[in-house]
């Protein structure tokens, strides 16, 4: 089998997903720096980076952090990502409040100290993560690896963008997407629509469960596999129709308690189409100016710094990096 990863790659992080990781995992650093600030996930992150960065060997890196959530998606779904414990009054408020500051400042700090490793950090005001990295992979001139745990960008891979899974150590790619999903990944969008996102909070079809939905998934696949996913938003109701047409077909084909949860799905077609406007990462357009500043930030000549590098982790007392900085930081030598 050829070797997936033969090319030369740009590799592309999921800023917010790895530092949540990092966050609450346990590290090797046993103590705070002199500041008293909690930089346990920042210490990890890097380390976990560096480790991405020797396993890809890539020509440039770029870490996208989120800047905002998505105006389009606010309109189509008012409680969309719309969370009991951002309210003051709810008696978990103090905790999030208090989760958010200790997030903010270890992304903060990460975004001061990656240019001095020749890594290009992203966060563009208003615009969720997963958005920008869409932008990037659909617009890239050059194959790319992303770093990510989010299922939302297998609708993505193709012969130019694999996907690492960090938590499973696996890497997916045109040749192993399908076996690793539950569903082909034509119909991962339509999966998902009916699913719902609870992450993101994105209610599914009412009175229709995991199973349900997997079981439906199963008889239609025969007929909807070959039927590709629509490229634009207009297409959707074509494939809608088809898809409904698909499911009235089964009314005679299974048990009477089993067609009246397809025939709620039938039913269902706003929210479904609703779903879809919420999770097809394809949707979200960038404005030129957008794309300007995006360009500007990716642009950037930042090459490894070492004195800098040393410098910023010396003064978060990042002591097991530092003891052995050298040979840590070899796999940062390289991009560009």
């Amino acid at each position: 089998m050829t070797n997936p990863l033969k090319s030369e790659r740009v590799l592309v992080v999921d800023g917010d997903m790895i530092l949540h990781m990092a966050i609450h995992a346990k590290t090797d650093l046993d103590h705070r720096p002199k500041s008293g600030e909690d930089l346990n996930g920042a210490y990890g992150f890097l380390q976990s980076l560096r480790k991405y960065v020797d396993k890809f060997r890539p020509i440039a890196c770029f870490v996208v952090f989120g800047g905002g959530y998505s105006d389009r998606r606010k309109k189509l779904f008012p409680d969309y990502k719309l969370k009991p414990d951002r309210d003051p009054k709810h008696p978990a408020h103090n905790k999030w409040k208090a989760d958010k500051e200790v997030y903010s400042l270890q992304e903060s700090r990460l975004i001061s100290i990656l240019p001095y490793f020749g890594v290009h950090p992203v966060r563009m005001r208003g615009k969720e993560a997963d958005d920008v990295l869409s932008y990037m992979i659909r617009t890239s001139a050059t194959p790319m690896v992303l770093v990510s745990e989010d299922m939302d960008f297998w609708q993505l891979v193709s012969k130019d963008l694999m996907i690492f899974l960090p938590r499973k150590d696996k890497l997916l790619h045109m040749g192993n997407v399908e076996e690793n999903a539950k569903v082909p990944v034509n119909l991962h969008l339509l999966y998902k629509a009916l699913k719902g996102d609870a992450s993101d909070k994105i209610p599914g079809v009412h009175r229709v469960g995991d199973k349900t939905v997997e079981q439906v998934m199963e008889w239609i696949k025969p007929h909807m596999e070959s039927k590709p996913f629509p490229e634009r938003e207009d297409q959707v109701d074509k494939f809608l129709d088809y898809l409904f047409e698909t499911c009235s077909s089964m009314e005679t084909k299974i048990q009477k308690r089993d067609w009246s949860r397809v025939k709620n799905i039938i039913e269902s077609r706003d929210i479904i189409k609703r779903n879809l406007g919420l999770i097809d990462l394809r949707l979200e357009v960038l404005t030129e100016k957008d794309e300007e500043i995006l360009r500007i930030m990716s642009s950037m000549p930042f090459k490894f710094n070492e004195d800098m590098a040393i410098r910023m982790l010396g003064a978060w007392d990042f002591r097991p990096i530092l003891k052995s900085f050298t040979g840590w930081s070899q796999p940062f030598w390289r991009l560009r």
